[in-house]
């Protein structure tokens, strides 16, 4: 994007805090989600992509408000999304969601990356907001609602995660054959919440996957 460009959107931006006005336009259509869903829901009419508002699936409409707030952060001389902002997103597509599709949508986008040229990750959101995201929401006892109803998709997200977070912190390490070389399993960000979701999570093929990843990483 041209110097010009990005002058213009800065000004922009200025005026109207795109970002806020985004997240607040996703809260406003999550309530109407809500609204429509439960109508649906009484008529027996559900499916698994449904038009809730306008002429577009629901798909269509999440897709577009992360794209959106996606490229204007990253477009913005001074990024301004942040972490209160990823979890008002947090409240109304995994919190308070209708359907898994909300949820694996958004989980999804905070794991999403772009190659450079060196086929090295680069995290959308940046470092920061994922090291938040991490400690704040996914090793939070009570966001996690003492980590009884962990997902599938959650606990994926989580151990994303917490491989970036224990990489960056050079605690593990992923080889070319995609396996990890841990160094120091005791200094391993996160290692205890593992636990804590193999003890309380009531989802078995969760358990199941941290039970293996826990016996893995006590192994290498």
């Amino acid at each position: 994007m041209t110097p010009i460009v990005e002058d213009i959107l800065g000004k922009f931006n200025s005026k109207y805090n795109l970002i806020e006005a985004t997240v607040v336009d996703a809260e406003n259509y999550m309530a109407e989600v809500t609204k429509a869903y439960e109508k649906l829901k009484a008529k027996n009419a559900l499916s698994e992509n449904p038009i809730y508002v306008g002429k577009n699936p629901h798909s269509y409409h999440i897709d577009q408000r992360l794209l959106f707030i996606e490229n204007i952060n990253g477009t913005l001389k001074k990024p301004e999304l942040t972490f209160t902002h990823i979890k008002r997103l947090w409240n109304i597509f995994v919190k308070s969601a209708v359907s898994e599709l909300e949820t694996t949508t958004f989980l999804q986008w905070i794991t999403k990356y772009k190659e450079n040229s060196s086929k090295q990750k680069t995290y959308i959101l940046g470092s920061p907001l994922l090291k938040q995201i991490y400690s704040n929401i996914l090793c939070n006892q009570q966001m996690m609602d003492n980590f009884a109803n962990i997902s599938l998709e959650i606990f994926k997200c989580f151990e994303k995660l917490f491989v970036f977070i224990n990489e960056k912190e050079e605690y593990l390490e992923i080889a070319k054959s995609g396996s990890y070389r841990v160094y120091k399993f005791d200094q391993l960000i996160g290692v205890e919440y593992l636990w804590q979701i193999l003890l309380n999570c009531t989802n078995e093929e969760v358990d199941y996957l941290v039970s293996m990843s826990l016996a893995y990483f006590l192994c290498v």
